[in-house]
């Protein structure tokens, strides 16, 4: 099993996190999905311009970013879907009141 390429930041904090571009993709993607690098760093508790390292492989993306990302990805979703079913429920209401439904 290989081991994946870790970054060589200068600071310690910002050292040995993975460098795949499989973390770098889920991570844009998910930029995309909340709405910009600004959202997707304060998901991640950063800086947009440690964000954009991220994205740009500068710096390793750790686990624990991932599990954030995915944890702001879960609650937009979830507003997301709260938002549709009251619009669904507004749509029957106005299809009621044409007579319609």
């Amino acid at each position: 099993m290989t081991e994946a390429k870790t970054n060589c930041a200068d600071a310690p904090a910002q050292r040995g996190h993975p460098v795949e571009i499989a973390r770098m993709m889920g991570i844009e993607t998910a930029a995309d999905m909340l709405g910009g690098v600004g959202a997707l760093a304060d998901a991640m508790g950063i800086k947009e311009r440690g964000t954009r390292a991220k994205m740009d492989g500068e710096r390793g993306i750790s686990d624990e970013n991932l599990i954030a990302v995915a944890d702001a990805l879960d609650k937009r979703a979830n507003a997301i879907a709260a938002r549709a079913t009251k619009m669904v429920e507004h749509a029957q209401k106005l299809r009621q009141e044409a007579g319609c439904a």
